[in-house]
């Protein structure tokens, strides 16, 4: 008499393996932000502030929240060196302009200092009477990054 056997066990092992290693692998590449931006609701003294970005234009006109902010570094010099600030576990981040770049209306801005990188990408919108700017922001520190979309405006203040 023959036996029959059947492979079905096998075939459901190896089909269980892969779908855990695909979840574990869908899992381990989706992006996280490791780094969270603290929100400020004034400018920097250290900075003469040109542009401020947030989470949303309403966050910045209507709750006055900053995210990232753009300009040059308050001294008394004439004109001190292009930076940005952000604030990250209760401090203030001076970041020195590294690398800027501007095509037409987009915008493309490395920042670094103090083991920060800020990376500022946008493109700037106009209107009769503002400039608004979208895009993101990504930020490093050694091994930690986050990226965030933001919306910005100039400081008229």
């Amino acid at each position: 008499m023959m036996r029959y056997t059947s492979n079905c066990n096998g075939v459901f092992s190896r089909l269980s393996s892969s779908i855990l290693i695909l979840v574990i692998c869908l899992f381990s590449c989706k992006p996280k932000n490791d780094l969270q931006l603290e929100k400020v609701f004034q400018s920097s003294d250290h900075l003469k502030c040109d542009k401020v970005f947030a989470n949303s234009r309403k966050s910045i006109v209507e709750l006055n929240e900053i995210l990232v902010q753009t300009g040059v570094v308050d001294t008394s010099e004439i004109v001190g060196p292009p930076a940005a600030v952000i604030h990250v576990q209760g401090k203030e981040i001076i970041l020195n302009l590294i690398k800027g770049n501007k095509d037409g209306d987009n915008f493309n801005q490395l920042y670094a200092g103090k083991d920060y990188k800020l990376l500022l990408n946008y493109k700037a919108k106009h209107y009769d009477n503002r400039t608004e700017y979208v895009g993101y922001c990504e930020v490093w520190h050694q091994t930690l990054h986050s990226k965030f979309d933001v919306e910005g405006l100039d400081n008229t203040l």
